[in-house]
Order: C-alpha cells, then sequence, then structure tokens
C-alpha cells in the first residue's frame, strides 16, 4: 500500500511568502491583470516576486572577506 504524505511549510516561512506576494501582486496589477497570463508575462511578475519577496524569506548568506 503506497502512502503519499503532503509537504507542509512552516506556518511562519508560509505566512511571510503569502503576505510578501500578495501585497506584490496587489500593488503590481489589478484584479483584471492578474486573470491574463500575458499580462503577468509582460510586467515580469515571477523576477519581481523574487526580487521582492524572496531575500525576506532567504537573506543571503554572510560572506566574511
Amino acid at each position: 500500500m503506497l502512502v503519499l504524505k503532503l509537504y507542509t511549510a512552516p506556518k511562519v516561512l508560509r505566512q511571510m511568502l503569502c503576505d510578501c506576494y500578495t501585497d506584490t501582486i496587489r500593488a503590481d496589477f489589478t484584479p483584471d491583470e492578474i486573470k491574463d497570463k500575458e499580462s503577468i508575462k509582460a510586467k515580469g511578475l515571477t523576477n519581481r516576486l523574487v526580487e521582492e519577496c524572496n531575500l525576506k524569506i532567504q537573506p543571503p548568506p554572510k560572506v566574511d572577506t
């Protein structure tokens, strides 16, 4: 018998991502634009979310020089 176990992200991580992603999307898109895949691509949503949100979740590593 195969049992699948779903991954559950830690609550803090999930909350911070959702808040940042939601805030960024609301700032950049109207409700009609977010429904249109071409509008999402044209505005570079994926890159914008990475730039705006990912560093808040996972800061760059500290480099000792």
